[in-house]
């Protein structure tokens, strides 16, 4: 009977240890995932920044073409005035 006893106390004990074991796994997936969560976060953070400073990228491109378009012809004018002004026919 003392050996049942003794057999019950010690796996009584090994239950509270494993008990004790899947909590700390527990908190420990617990603090990965909030680790995940925030790297996640900060994922988000980037890429949005990352598609404003396309965004951003892209209409500086689209500006600076019509620039061109109107900058080009006009000094193809003042270049062709300026040939004229000193080499008149």
């Amino acid at each position: 009977m003392d050996e049942q006893v003794e057999l019950l106390k010690t796996i009584v004990a090994n239950q509270e240890i494993q008990l004790k074991q899947q909590k700390e796994a527990l908190d420990n997936q617990e603090k990965s995932l909030e680790m995940q969560s925030v790297q996640f976060e900060k994922a988000e953070s980037i890429t949005k920044r990352t598609e404003d400073i396309q965004d951003k990228a892209a209409n500086i491109q689209k500006t600076a073409t019509r620039l061109l378009y109107i900058l080009v012809p006009l000094l193809l004018l003042a270049l062709v005035v300026l040939v004229f002004i000193r080499n008149p026919f």
